[in-house]
């Protein structure tokens, strides 16, 4: 079960970063615009590697992408977005699909692949 806390961290880092994104592409993708975990822990006056743990979950979730090596930029990926939507139930609130997709990646990583 995510807390409200992390819940709350979660969904302004997603939203941070795709006005990011937004305004990256909006100058012709201009990488500058992106964020790195070092803005986004100033922006949220949080600990660095606590907002790389919840970059994680994001970019696990497949809301954002990494690019680069040193310094990591982050874009959020509108696609991803779209479909992790369609996949939501009506009556489900953000922290419920957040919970059961945590589940589900948790039963992913320990169950073998299926061929």
């Amino acid at each position: 079960m995510i807390d409200e806390r992390r819940l709350e961290v979660l969904l302004k880092l997603a939203r941070h970063i795709q006005v990011a994104t937004e305004a990256s592409e909006e100058a012709l993708n201009a990488p500058e615009m992106l964020l790195t975990s070092a803005d986004l822990a100033r922006l949220l006056k949080l600990d660095r590697d606590y907002i790389k743990k919840n970059l994680k979950f994001l970019k696990d979730l497949g809301l954002i992408r990494s690019m680069g090596l040193n310094p990591k930029y982050y874009r959020f990926d509108q696609f991803q977005y779209k479909q992790l939507l369609l996949e939501t139930h009506e009556d489900e609130d953000a922290q419920a699909f957040l919970s059961r997709f945590q589940s589900n990646l948790y039963q992913n990583a320990f169950s073998p692949p299926s061929f």
